[in-house]
């Protein structure tokens, strides 16, 4: 999705610019809360802006439900809404040093967060609206056909309030996308075989000719032909986020030939007007002028600002506002929380440790989450925070007992622990329920099968995502799995012999349990959690840590090549991505402890085997520091 503002000519996600070190932060006296079904909107725009706000968000959502099941989840979604430019702007995206000027835009993470500006109109917020549209379809269809996702954001960023505000206008036309479109078109059999690789959707000049035509051609499903098409549009999208091919779904479901639509859409573009529809709401959402606007005390104002500027690439002055946080609140939780992992995420352990141990006061499931996720970093001494990070993550579960990540991490804690399986299988199932897009919690299913031995309903799971699973790393970390569930049941029939060196040490695989070692992670998962199996009874003469490195324990993952020799090594480490530099791959030392030496090492997705990972801490860009050494380590290898 951050790829999509690039083509819109709308920047967001980008890095940021820090504010200068110590600056003074302007008092935040007069923000004001407003909690609608689906969104918390905040802002210093006054209470009728924020109910506004919360209105044509209630009413985008209400629309976006007719793709797809309905959200069963708590408000994960912060609406941010500023009084004026002023007020916005040291919040703005920063491109190429700069501030970029726009009326909105979208930032996704644990909590969502749209910002706009309470006195523009509806036109200037059509970016957040787009992004918002991504996050519903991502959660209610997956990873749905480049053009389906960018057509149906499109569609839905000019919504418009109605009737005073008792319908909705859908339909409304940006301009350029008509303009486009009447110098040339792309073919729809072209269209629908664009992806998110394909230079049509990366390249500025030829993406504005893809997202006009995806726009023009859920317009016309949409609202064209007299409607023709509009009862079966929900079942069209259903099937081709399923995977049914463009061709096929027209033909079965719409009744039409691909180049018979493709004539149709031409002769629709050339026209000189566009249908639009008008749609009542219900009652509940034409009472928004009854919801309560509260004050928000400053710290917890400083403490949503801070975590948004992280999220905004680490923006440093996200530090600044989470300092002034806990200078006005030491127990303010949301700051705690976010300044405890901005500090592990920047490799200041002790720091983090710190803030995360730290008492808090009226703790969130946010909160919460990050504590856990700052403490799940720490390796100094990981069964000294075990028991904290479960505590941190059942508090979370128990807050909100919708935040699927959550139920995930803790089933991913619990999953060594015999005892606690059924409820690390109890967990995971409840976060697929709570997300049945994410393929990367299903693989935790399996995970939980395989290390109960039970490979006929671990297949059940991982055929399907080997198959066809959302991304390369999904469909690999399946094949992986797959190859432990053969492992298993070969060991069942003719159990390996243990290495001399584990006789002499301690059992081999088959005295503790029978066939080979507990599945390691793929791609999407953490590694194994602290508490977990003995390490291996054999002693690997490791590469030393020097001075000024950092070594961690994590899941090799990713090899991004980049210009010249220049590459970016991704490894998945506590729950998520640790992104290292490197000049040149050979400037980066491999040693493999595995039989079969070590995997091949290229551009692209990794096979995902655990690994230690030595590196000098520095963080530039989004990487956190200079790869030194990757050691493949044996499956059953679980550091001391």
């Amino acid at each position: 999705m951050r790829r999509v503002i690039v083509a819109l000519g709308v920047l967001t996600c980008l890095p940021g610019r820090a504010s200068p070190a110590g600056a003074d932060l302007a008092p935040l006296h007069t923000w004001q809360r407003v909690e609608s079904p689906h969104f918390h909107v905040l802002g210093d725009a006054g209470a009728g802006a924020l109910r506004r706000a919360a209105e044509r968000m209630e009413q985008l959502h209400l629309l976006l439900e007719s793709l797809g099941p309905s959200d069963r989840r708590a408000p994960d979604t912060t609406v941010l809404v500023f009084r004026d430019r002023t007020s916005y702007r040291p919040f703005l995206p920063i491109y190429n040093g700069a501030v970029h000027e726009v009326g909105g835009y979208f930032q996704p993470g644990p909590m969502n967060y749209i910002t706009m500006i309470g006195s523009l109109d509806g036109a200037d917020h059509s970016v957040a609206l787009h992004e918002y549209v991504h996050l519903v379809i991502n959660r209610t269809l997956g990873d749905a056909p480049s053009w389906l996702g960018e057509g149906l954001a499109e569609f839905y960023s000019t919504v418009d309030i109605a009737n005073r505000g008792q319908a909705v206008r859908v339909g409304d036309v940006p301009p350029h996308h008509v303009n486009t479109l009447r110098r040339g078109q792309m073919p729809v059999g072209a269209l629908v075989r664009v992806t998110r690789d394909s230079p049509d959707y990366n390249e500025r000049e030829r993406s504005t000719v893809f997202y006009a035509q995806s726009w023009a051609l859920v317009h016309y499903l949409q609202l064209g032909n007299g409607r023709a098409y509009t009862a079966a549009f929900p079942r069209f999208v259903e099937a081709l986020a399923a995977g049914t091919p463009f061709a096929q779904a027209c033909e079965e479901i719409l009744g039409v030939a691909p180049d018979t639509l493709d004539a149709q859409i031409r002769r629709y573009v050339a026209r000189p007007g566009f249908p639009t529809a008008t749609l009542p709401l219900p009652a509940p959402l034409r009472e928004m002028e009854r919801l309560d606007a509260t004050p928000v005390a400053e710290a917890s104002v400083h403490a949503v600002l801070g975590d948004l500027l992280r999220l905004l690439d680490g923006r440093p002055d996200a530090r600044a506002h989470l300092e002034r946080a806990l200078e006005l609140d030491a127990t303010e939780s949301l700051a705690l929380g976010t300044l405890a992992l901005l500090n592990a995420d920047a490799g200041r352990l002790d720091e983090a440790e710190r803030l995360a141990t730290r008492p808090a006061g009226s703790p969130t499931f946010l909160s919460e989450y990050y504590r856990a996720m700052a403490l799940d970093a720490l390796t100094t001494d990981p069964a000294a925070v075990a028991p904290l990070i479960e505590a941190a993550l059942r508090e979370s579960v128990r807050l909100n007992p919708t935040f699927a990540e959550a139920h995930v991490e803790l089933s991913r804690h619990l999953d060594q622990r015999e005892e606690a399986r059924d409820e690390a299988m109890q967990l995971v199932r409840r976060a697929i329920a709570l997300a049945p897009v994410r393929d990367d919690y299903r693989l935790q299913l399996a995970r939980l099968h395989l290390l109960a031995r039970d490979t006929s309903q671990a297949r059940v799971v991982l055929d399907p995502l080997a198959e066809r699973g959302s991304s390369d790393r999904i469909r690999a970390g399946a094949r992986e799995y797959l190859t432990t569930a053969l492992e298993i049941d070969l060991a069942r029939i003719e159990p390996p012999a243990a290495p001399p060196a584990a006789r002499e040490s301690g059992p081999g695989p088959e005295e503790s349990g029978g066939g080979p070692p507990p599945p390691s992670n793929p791609p999407g998962t953490a590694p194994d959690p602290p508490g977990g199996p003995a390490p291996p009874a054999y002693v690997l003469q490791l590469r030393p840590v020097r001075a000024g490195e950092r070594q961690v324990f994590g899941t090799w993952s990713f090899i991004e090549c980049i210009r010249g020799n220049a590459v970016t090594l991704v490894a998945r480490v506590g729950g998520r991505d640790l992104r290292l530099r490197a000049a040149r791959m050979a400037s980066v030392d491999f040693v493999s402890y595995r039989a079969g030496g070590a995997p091949a090492v290229g551009c692209g997705p990794q096979r995902p085997i655990p690994v230690l990972v030595t590196y000098r801490p520095g963080a530039s860009g989004s990487t956190a520091g200079e790869a030194v050494a990757i050691e493949f380590m044996p499956p059953d290898y679980r550091p001391r």
